[in-house]
């Protein structure tokens, strides 16, 4: 072919050039005849070459323009100022950007196929991997905040996690995004240091803007507020404090600069406070102390200081923020509630009664001394329980426990009668009586109930005593007038014995006559006893010691028997009585005979003498003093329940042939001498007598 026919370099022409020569080609292979066949089909190779080059130009153009479009794509993609990730159905990163991978901390060649949970805090591994699952099950957008761990330093990410099918593999993977949350977390920590609600919401509103640019905006708010605000270098030093701190120390803002504030506390507090505050700088740690300052007023004032550090991306402490608030009127106020406090806790540990004071909703939240000991529950173990639970009271009439609240409530109205019983911790049981009061605010709103209580158990006891006395007096005095009418019937019939001796001649009926009379004389030597020591006849009194008139009674009562004696006395015959000797003899003799009888077959008895300092809580009716006490104990039998209160009662008695009269005779023999008497006794243990008279003092006689 000649070099006309040889086909141009068609890559090398411009667009508009192959253009121009496919429209001439067209227009030459219309004019050929059909006889120039080969030149034809020379032409339409290359209308075809030319065509084909001009795809091929497009195309590469559109690749261009696709592979243009996706190193953009992939550079927003990879740093978009968020982190972007795929992950699979067990949490495993498939794909993450760069930025992404910056706040992992990694290149992204290591963090692909690895578990995202390995990122994470460990508290925030279970709440994240819970919402990965939810995204995918329910098939909507989660979110939440994650700790990640970078280098060492936590950097805090918002995590919006959104479900999408993998177009490869057909599975539901999640597509996560990763915000930078750190700036927000500190300013928010910032906010707290602050405290107070308005410089909150204003420092709320601006925290997420860089701690450089917001110095002015926070030392416009602590200007406002009426509590010191402050501004640390990263050495601790003092670059800002705020006018309402500076007016109360009455300074200006250079004498406080760098350490200069600490000028301003006492002595004492010095190396504290500045102690305290360096360690805080150098672990970089929240700061929470009270010191005191003089004031411009010349008076000491109580100061909180607060602050935190302000960290930058990486976690380093760039400056400190915080507050100063005067606490003085708080403290003097705490003070005073705390003396206050105090007065009352001596008062209340004072009284000799229980206290317990509780909430509206009925717990416990204080009880003195004496109600501890009444109940067997601490303070601290009784604060916070249910009343009920501490105070257990149970009703006389059924045993079960009932509302102390509501039960004293009814008592004071007279809607319940009887003694209430207070069940300890320990299980046992004692007489109460209470009484309950509102406890009202100053508006007068009732805000919990004081129980007031007390152990009736002496006041029991002394009131049965009381009524025992009472009693056995009733029944002497009727005993004395029978034995007065018993005593003219005795004579009577002994004058007619002696008469009838006179007329009776045979020896055998006079024998009878005489043993008559002496049953007679003998009968009326004890009903004369019994008028003497009953009728209360002002007994023949002198000093003597205990010991003495009780080694009299032992030997007359238990010589010749096989009754074993310990006598125990106090020591260098202290124990000096005024009595009438021959009636203590005799009350003590009628014991100790008692004792012996009970056992026929032998046995021992315990004689001890002592002093005793007989009080209220004794519970006797006596007058507070000093006394000697005899108990007389035996290890007979004992004496049964249903019998032991009538012991003392004239003409009672579980002995065949006796008259019961023996211990009659003690009570008014012990009563006509100012003292008093009383017994007890377990069936199958012995009986003990206890015997109290009045002590003779020579300094009280002098």
């Amino acid at each position: 072919m000649s070099g006309s026919n040889e086909m141009p370099e068609y890559k090398k022409m411009k667009k508009e050039e192959l253009i121009k020569l496919l429209q001439d080609l067209q227009a030459r292979l219309s004019g050929m005849e059909a006889e120039s066949e080969p030149r034809r089909l020379l032409h339409e190779l290359q209308v075809h070459q030319i065509e084909l080059e001009m795809q091929n130009r497009e195309l590469r153009e559109a690749r261009e323009q696709i592979e243009e479009a996706r190193d953009r794509y992939a550079e927003l993609y990879d740093f978009a100022p968020v982190g972007y990730m795929i992950l699979d159905e067990k949490g495993v990163i498939t794909e993450i950007n760069l930025t992404g991978a910056s706040m992992l901390g990694k290149e992204r060649s290591r963090i692909l196929g690895r578990p995202f949970f390995s990122y994470l805090d460990r508290k925030d591994i279970t709440p994240f991997m819970r919402i990965l699952k939810e995204a995918r099950e329910k098939g909507e957008q989660e979110i939440a905040e994650v700790g990640l761990l970078k280098d060492g330093t936590m950097l805090h990410a918002q995590a919006v996690c959104v479900p999408a099918v993998d177009a490869r593999t057909g599975r539901i993977v999640v597509r996560a995004s990763l915000t930078d949350i750190s700036e927000r977390k500190k300013a928010e920590a910032l906010s707290v240091a602050l405290a107070g609600e308005k410089a909150t919401r204003a420092v709320s509103e601006r925290a997420r803007k860089e701690v450089e640019e917001s110095e002015a905006t926070y030392r416009a708010i602590g200007e406002t507020i009426p509590f010191g605000v402050w501004i640390a270098g990263v050495d601790g030093g003092m670059e800002y404090l705020s006018r309402s701190f500076l007016d109360l120390v009455g300074r200006d803002l250079e004498g406080c600069r760098g350490m200069g504030w600490i000028d301003c506390l006492p002595a004492p507090d010095v190396e504290r406070v500045s102690r305290e505050w360096e360690e805080c700088v150098r672990d970089g740690r929240f700061c929470d102390m009270e010191y005191r300052l003089k004031g411009a007023d010349d008076r000491w004032h109580d100061i909180l200081l607060r602050g935190v550090p302000i960290r930058d991306e990486k976690g380093r402490v760039i400056r400190w923020a915080g507050i100063n608030v005067d606490i003085t009127g708080r403290k003097e106020a705490e003070k005073a509630l705390a003396e206050e406090e105090e007065k009352l806790a001596v008062t209340l540990r004072s009284i000799a009664e229980g206290v317990i004071t509780v909430n509206n909703d009925g717990t416990v939240f204080f009880i003195n001394k004496e109600a501890e000991g009444l109940t067997g529950w601490e303070q601290k173990e009784a604060a916070g329980r249910m009343v009920g639970d501490v105070l257990n009271v149970a009703a006389p009439d059924t045993g079960k426990s009932v509302d102390p609240v509501i039960t004293f409530e009814r008592a004071q109205k007279g809607e319940f009668y009887g003694d209430l019983a207070l069940i300890d911790k320990a299980g046992q049981q004692r007489p109460i009586t209470g009484k309950v009061s509102p406890i009202t605010d100053k508006a007068g709103g009732k805000i919990g109930d004081v129980i007031v209580f007390s152990d009736i158990t002496i006041r029991k006891k002394f009131e049965e005593e009381i009524l025992k006395s009472r009693k056995l007096e009733s029944l002497g005095a009727l005993a004395a007038g029978i034995a007065h009418e018993f005593a003219d019937l005795l004579s009577s019939i002994k004058g007619n014995i002696e008469l009838a001796m006179e007329e009776t001649p045979g020896r055998g009926a006079r024998e009878r006559l005489i043993e008559a009379e002496k049953v007679i004389d003998s009968t009326k030597v004890l009903s004369t006893q019994l008028r003497t020591y009953v009728a209360g006849v002002r007994p023949s009194r002198e000093l003597a010691y205990i010991d003495d008139i009780l080694n009299d009674s032992i030997d007359l009562a238990l010589k010749g028997s096989n009754i074993r004696c310990a006598a125990r006395f106090a020591g260098d015959k202290c124990c000096i009585v005024d009595v009438d000797g021959e009636h203590m003899r005799q009350a003590f003799y009628n014991i100790l005979l008692n004792a012996r009888e009970a056992m026929p077959e032998g046995g021992s008895v315990e004689v001890i003498a002592e002093l005793a300092d007989i009080g209220v809580r004794d519970g006797l009716p006596l007058k507070e003093g000093r006394y000697v006490k005899t108990t007389i104990k035996d290890t007979g039998p004992g004496i049964p329940e249903k019998d032991l209160r009538k012991v003392f009662d004239p003409f009672f008695t579980t002995k065949a042939g006796r008259m019961g009269l023996g211990l009659a005779i003690v009570f008014f023999v012990v009563k006509n001498h100012d003292g008093y008497i009383t017994a007890e006794s377990e069936e199958g243990k012995g009986a003990a007598f206890h015997v109290y008279l009045p002590l003779y003092q020579m300094e009280k006689a002098v």
